[in-house]
């Protein structure tokens, strides 16, 4: 994944502000989620934006660039936001069906959840590579759907390229009644 754009959640559990050498100030995180930690640096135009968002405690959303330093896998942020949850008591509902592709399209994706929560946080993962594939202008919301209710994650920071081929990978990952897909309304 070295070189690869991605979208990642997770809690910030340690802060360092930090100094360029030309005095400039940056931010590097440990951001730690089910599936371990990763060290996420924001270089200062982005920390300078986003500065009060970098705080122990604070769950975020961070889009950044995976590299290597000392054999050790870091995230570069691009952009970074609050990761808000927000609980709703039904998945999302079909509200249209697949037919003639529109121009533009609303992907709607529910992930059902396991007993297994590593394989959970592994196909998470895996669904959001795929969508990273098809870089666009469609919008996409994720239902994570469990026993404990379902979680809707708001994803204003990933847009796909609705196509033939997309679908397929999603429908291979998640099965056909889990996708929906809408005409959007502009």
């Amino acid at each position: 994944m070295i070189g690869q754009t991605i979208v990642t959640a997770g809690l910030v559990t340690s802060v360092r502000q930090l100094f360029t050498r030309d005095k400039r100030p940056f931010v590097s995180v440990v951001l730690e989620d089910f599936g371990g930690s990763i060290e996420v640096t924001a270089w200062t135009e982005v920390y300078e934006r986003t500065r009060g968002l970098w705080q122990e405690g604070n769950t975020l959303l961070v889009k950044g660039k995976v590299k290597t330093r000392s054999d050790r896998i870091q995230l570069t942020c691009q952009s970074v936001s609050l990761y808000q949850p927000r609980k709703s008591e039904e998945p999302v509902e079909q509200t249209a069906q697949l037919g003639v592709a529109p121009s533009r399209h609303r992907l709607k994706i529910n992930l059902l959840t396991s007993d297994d929560t590593n394989a959970d946080i592994a196909r998470l993962r895996q669904l959001f590579d795929i969508l990273m594939q098809f870089p666009g202008e469609d919008e996409v919301y994720l239902s994570i759907v469990s026993s404990e209710g379902v979680t809707k994650l708001e994803l204003p920071d990933l847009a796909t390229d609705y196509c033939t081929e997309l679908h397929q990978q999603l429908v291979d990952l998640v099965a056909e009644q889990d996708l929906i897909v809408e005409e959007r309304v502009n």
